[in-house]
């Protein structure tokens, strides 16, 4: 009996070891199964759009030679994160989508790939297990009307079926540059309405920098400087960039300038020129107070013109592509070392310039993080409409802020030289007065007391002749000493009227005016109001204004009248010099005439307005200035 029952306990035991070991093997095999077991997309009746987030499935073809027929579905993997990176891999690449029409209407849907350049995009559609539709050899180069869809992107239209499941496989491989290429699937309402929308706000941004452009090379032809210079070329590398990541020169432009080549020239040279605009924007004597920091400004921008060289004019391919990547990032420590220093030197202009990129630098940080995996960003930050109204409105912003800031140094520059020629100018005048004051004095001094000294002698051998023939010369002598005598008391009158300072404007213009008049010429003098005293510097220039234009008046108006008003009001004075003769008016549309731009230059200097009214039937001066800071106490 003990026997039976140890044999008996044996089996039991064995029964229940075999039990054990049937569930740990349904346990692995039920694992695995769901493991195998790949996630389906249900395309439902309110769907719109999908990123597709945890539905890919990827697989890199080393050898580049597996087909479609040939794949392993097995060997695929859950791409886990939001946007498909390969990088610059320069492999064959398979994408693959399973995904079922659960809604009771046929769905018109598109898969969009945004991405614009690759060497190679191929497609394939299951239904079940049968290839219901296939295309391939598209690639960058390959003609709008011979997509699929009128797109820059890589998309193609499906129809889906009610309730049945589709397998879609796509293979992508990119040889000379970095293969991001999100993923989305859409309606084809949607996606024709997020074209349209994001062609929009492109198509605004890219017009506005445009404008910009154009303006900035007016300016450039107005006021050639460097800094405008690098502003115009930095403006176009923008541009250029922008439409040739969004793919228009691909389709629109020559081939050289749609090349993955053309592409990374583009982009190094806008990086090259970012620093020389900082470096004159930030630091205008193009060097830093660090010695050091001077050199490897230099350096970095000598590396990068060996390396544009170089990608210019030797193969390229991905690794190249990868090069350029990392050697254009580090342009924004440069770019940021720049900034710093500028801060740190209390420079206006580096604060303006932080301000004005802190938009671009953003989104730059955002789509680097992006793209090299580095950080995962929310694929609805990137993909929205939002986020690309602000990716394309933020270097608008950028140049609008920096075309102010050039403008506004322009202006500012143009002011300080203004002022230092305003005050070269008021130098010469007050240097211009001494000097006819001396002269006047010299005149009146020497030379008049010469020609009084010799009337006297005259007269003297005038009383011992008795010549009849002597008589009449010495008489034609005295005659022409007394001319002598006039002409330099009248000239010396003109350069500085004795006593201006005591008689004061009214009868110094009197007395000019009342000795201006000549055989053909007929000059009246008109005072109104009661006679309000000005500085002596600003009535001598108003005196000397009016002098330049009678002496204009006798030179060129062939006028037999002429007038010279001088009336005080409560709050200016105004001076009016009328003639009814032929005018001048060809000659103020060449600006010819010294006299008139000194008159213009006086009226400037006093803070008085000239304005000129000339014609066929005479000419009209009228001069004006205000009274009241500038009357004399």
């Amino acid at each position: 009996m003990k026997v039976k029952y140890d044999s008996f306990a044996i089996q039991c035991r064995l029964n229940y070891l075999m039990k054990k070991l049937l569930s740990v093997i349904c346990f692995f095999v039920l694992v695995n199964i769901k493991s195998n077991a790949q996630n389906i997309f249900e395309i439902n009746e309110d769907f719109v759009s999908s990123p597709l987030v945890g539905y890919l499935y990827v697989f890199t073809d080393t050898s580049n030679k597996i087909s479609n027929s040939q794949l392993d579905f097995s060997r695929f993997k859950l791409y886990q994160q939001e946007s498909l990176n390969f990088g610059t891999n320069g492999q064959r690449n398979w994408i693959m989508l399973n995904c079922r029409n659960n809604s009771n209407v046929a769905k018109d849907i598109v898969v969009d790939m945004d991405i614009v350049y690759l060497d190679s995009f191929d497609y394939y559609i299951y239904a079940g297990d049968s290839l219901i539709r296939k295309r391939e050899g598209i690639n960058w180069q390959t003609s709008l009307s011979e997509r699929d869809i009128d797109s820059r992107y890589f998309a193609f239209p499906i129809t889906l079926s009610p309730h049945t499941q589709y397998k879609i496989l796509i293979s992508v491989r990119e040889t000379n540059g970095y293969l991001y290429c999100p993923l989305t699937l859409f309606t084809q309402r949607e996606f024709q309405r997020q074209y349209i929308e994001f062609d929009t706000i492109f198509f605004s941004a890219v017009s506005v920098l445009a404008v910009i452009a154009l303006i900035s090379l007016f300016f450039l032809m107005a006021y050639p400087q460097w800094i405008i210079l690098y502003y115009f070329i930095y403006i176009l590398g923008n541009i250029g960039y922008a439409l040739n990541i969004e793919g228009y020169m691909a389709h629109y432009a020559p081939n050289f300038l749609s090349t993955s080549r053309w592409y990374a020239i583009s982009s190094l040279l806008i990086r090259i020129m970012s620093i020389f605009f900082a470096l004159h924007f930030i630091l205008p004597e193009h060097r830093s107070k660090l010695r050091g920091l001077t050199i490897l400004y230099r350096a970095y921008l000598g590396v990068l013109f060996l390396f544009l060289f170089y990608i210019s004019f030797f193969p390229f391919n991905h690794t190249i592509a990868e090069t350029n990547a990392y050697a254009s990032s580090w342009v924004q420590l440069v770019l940021l070392m720049i900034v710093i220093e500028g801060i740190i030197m209390k420079r206006r202009n580096s604060f303006i310039y932080l301000f004005s990129i802190l938009p671009v630098q953003a989104t730059n940080i955002l789509l680097f993080l992006r793209i090299t995996g580095i950080a995962d960003i929310p694929e609805e930050t990137l993909d929205n409409s939002s986020f690309y109204l602000f990716l394309y409105i933020a270097p608008v912003f950028e140049f609008i802020v920096l075309g102010i800031a050039i403008l506004n140094d322009i202006i500012q520059e143009r002011k300080t030289l203004t002022e230092e020629l305003n005050m070269t100018q008021q130098k010469l005048l007050n240097v211009q007065e001494i000097e006819r004051e001396r002269i006047a004095q010299d005149l009146h001094d020497d030379l008049g007391g010469t020609l009084a000294t010799i009337n006297t002698q005259i007269n003297l051998i005038h009383k011992d002749k008795t010549d009849n023939s002597t008589y009449s010369k010495i008489d034609t002598l005295k005659s022409m000493v007394a001319k002598a005598s006039n002409d330099i008391r009248r000239i010396a009158h003109n350069l500085m009227p004795p006593g201006f300072e005591k008689i004061g404007l009214k009868n110094s213009l009197e007395y000019l005016v009342n000795n201006a008049s000549g055989k053909n010429l007929k000059f009246e003098f008109i005072s109104f109001g009661i006679e309000r005293r000005l500085p002596d510097e600003v009535e001598i220039n108003l005196y000397r204004i009016t002098s330049e234009l009678i002496s204009n008046i006798h030179k060129h108006a062939m006028a037999s009248r002429a007038s010279v008003q001088l009336l005080y009001f409560q709050t200016h004075l105004s001076i009016l010099v009328e003639d009814n003769g032929i005018g001048f008016k060809d000659r103020i549309e060449k600006n010819e005439g010294i006299g008139l731009k000194n008159v213009s230059l006086r009226a400037k200097y006093i803070g008085a307005t000239l304005t000129i009214d000339t014609g066929q039937n005479g000419s009209t001066y009228i001069l004006e200035i205000k009274i009241g800071a500038e009357e004399k106490k």
